[in-house]
């Protein structure tokens, strides 16, 4: 099974998606991302409504909130400071969820990947 990347920039409260993840998940038009607390999981799902998927020229989907950076970081009681994080996750094929499990976090340098 291929192994894709969540990104996070917890400065500018953002979630990046490369291209593809999206291609992976059936190119939704629409995606709903949540957190599982039991295993404190992201998840990303295509839906038929919620956050329009729009690509950068980069290749790249943003989800940009604060509010459920917080809640990430309460969640994950804190282990999330400042900086940027790579998540590597499974997309299941049955169901087309993306699934990034925070133990597998692991904390970025000054430069992005």
């Amino acid at each position: 099974m291929a192994v894709y990347n969540l990104r996070i920039d917890v400065r500018y409260n953002r979630f990046c998606l490369g291209k593809t993840v999206l291609e992976a998940m059936g190119n939704p038009e629409f995606v709903q991302l949540w957190i599982r607390p039991s295993d404190l999981a992201i998840m990303v799902q295509g839906v038929s409504y919620g956050l329009r998927v729009v690509v950068t020229a980069s290749g790249e989907f943003y989800i940009c909130s604060k509010k459920l950076m917080m809640k990430l970081r309460y969640a994950s009681n804190n282990a999330i400071k400042d900086g940027s994080y790579r998540i590597p996750g499974e997309i299941s094929k049955d169901s087309g969820v993306a699934v990034f499990p925070m133990s597998q976090m692991v904390r970025l340098g000054n430069k992005a990947e």
